[in-house]
């Protein structure tokens, strides 16, 4: 049996069908800035369902935006909202990116200079990542397309490097890599 996604936003999905694209991934179509959790974990639920029994496990990724709780909060009260849906924890994985997944870009700080020439950035997690991609790639003459560079950025990233300067990204890495064979490379810099 192999595993399946819950996203966001059309910027996941399309990153998940590029790593991994056997996965199945279905997007939640919720604005992450302002949706409740509880609302969130009854949307994820009902993909979750469609899903039942053919893949295992789900991974749910939801952003945490501008919320006022931590990154690792909001996985636990998504967690105890999908319980309430009847899901456990070994059924549905939860990570929420510490705001968004361009956080989780920033953490391969490394590539980023190789790439971009683009200064490393001191704080990933926490700050507004998409803005702060968005001012790198801008000192290069780049335009930031979430859907095209992103994507692009997210398959030449280095998921050791990112565990290592992200908690959030650490957190999900600990859980998934097991399922996931990108989450288990190194990969070394390349422009």
């Amino acid at each position: 049996m192999t595993f399946a996604f819950i996203v966001d936003g059309i910027t996941e999905k399309k990153i998940v069908q590029a790593l991994c694209p056997k996965a199945p991934v279905r997007m939640t179509m919720l604005n992450g800035k302002d949706v409740a959790i509880p609302v969130l974990a009854k949307a994820a639920a009902t993909l979750f369902r469609i899903y039942k029994d053919r893949y295992f496990p789900v991974m749910l990724i939801a952003d945490r935006e501008s919320r006022n709780i931590s990154s690792e909060e909001m996985e636990r009260a998504l967690r105890a909202a999908l319980a309430d849906e009847g899901i456990s924890g070994e059924e549905m994985i939860v990570s929420c990116p510490d705001r968004m997944i361009e956080n989780w870009m920033l953490a391969d700080g490394a590539y980023l200079q190789a790439k971009f020439g683009s200064a490393s950035v001191m704080m990933t997690d926490g700050c507004n990542g998409k803005s702060e991609i968005k001012r790198l790639l801008r000192e290069q003459s780049i335009v930031y397309h979430e859907t095209t560079v992103g994507v692009e950025i997210f398959q030449k990233i280095c998921p050791h490097r990112i565990a290592q300067r992200s908690p959030s990204f650490a957190r999900f890495v600990r859980i998934a890599s097991v399922y996931c064979a990108w989450m288990r490379r190194r990969k070394a810099i390349h422009r």
